[in-house]
């Protein structure tokens, strides 16, 4: 549509200026015709009227180049204004989608079935995904990671749909990951920052600041942002941590402080109260092969 509404501009741009072309080999002839029937007649004045018309007409085609060239801008300004709205109008879809489930499973009774709480969880990843997917243009993957107060370990509950296939071999022969083990989870359970956000891994690891236990993590992510779900007691003081909602992307410096980690907070927020009904702690003690 842009690209045919500018050719639409140059075509009227190029008929305006082969007209100015024709009118001005149009006066010259006249002044011609003149001088050669009446070469006694002053045709000096009529060459400064037509070198007059000629630099009118120029600033004329001049002022229409210009304001084809702005309006342009502003038509691609404006469609660039669209766009984003657009992608905003999205965002808001897949939050109030988020915030919808959340009112519909705490309206419901208490239940111990963990999958109903993995079904929830899978839906709000696939609707967080979207809207990281939205908003910063690149291919996104999410989990939830839970964390084992007596193990001092994270492990992974539940994946996004579209990471599910291809990480569920990752996750096996992982299952579970020591807080020590990952630089995200010292941040933010042992060092009590508010999030973990790096938008180039590598360079953090070339730079000491990054350490990861598993081997394979490049081939799945290079940028990443992990915030906790949790509730801080202000009377108390108390830290109630359920786990880390994790983001991540193989596309590098896309994510940023201000859009990206509230965004994420806001998620993390919403669904701490039901994830908070659930006894992870037991249900994670019962799985062979998942404690340490």
């Amino acid at each position: 549509m842009r690209k045919v509404e500018l050719d639409k501009q140059s075509i009227l741009y190029y008929i305006s200026l082969v007209g100015g072309i024709a009118s001005i080999c149009s006066l010259v002839y006249s002044i011609a015709s003149i001088a050669a029937i009446d070469e006694q007649r002053n045709v000096r004045y009529m060459i400064t009227a037509s070198i007059i018309y000629i630099f009118a007409l120029f600033c004329l085609q001049f002022y229409m180049m210009f304001k084809m060239n702005k309006l342009s801008c502003e038509n691609l300004k404006a469609k660039s204004i669209l766009s984003k709205l657009d992608s905003l109008k999205r965002s808001y879809q897949e939050i109030h989608s988020i915030s919808h489930q959340f009112r519909d499973c705490m309206m419901e009774n208490k239940t111990t079935d963990v999958e109903a709480y993995k079904s929830f969880c899978i839906s709000v990843l696939d609707n967080t995904r979207t809207l990281f997917q939205d908003v910063h243009g690149v291919r996104c993957s999410t989990c939830i990671k839970i964390y084992s107060k007596n193990e001092n370990a994270l492990w992974t509950f539940v994946r996004d749909s579209g990471s599910i296939a291809n990480r569920s071999l990752f996750d096996n022969q992982h299952p579970v990951t020591l807080v020590s083990d990952n630089t995200a989870s010292m941040q933010i359970i042992e060092a009590h920052q508010p999030h973990y956000l790096s938008n180039d891994l590598e360079q953090e690891v070339e730079a000491g600041r990054y350490i990861n236990n598993r081997s394979d993590w490049k081939r799945y992510y290079l940028s990443t942002i992990c915030l906790p779900i949790r509730y801080f007691n202000p009377k108390t003081k108390d830290i109630s941590l359920i786990g880390l909602l994790c983001i991540d992307s193989h596309e590098r410096n896309h994510f940023d402080e201000d859009y990206s980690i509230q965004m994420g907070a806001c998620i993390t927020d919403m669904i701490y109260p039901y994830l908070h009904r659930f006894d992870f702690e037991k249900y994670h003690s019962s799985q062979d092969g998942n404690s340490l």
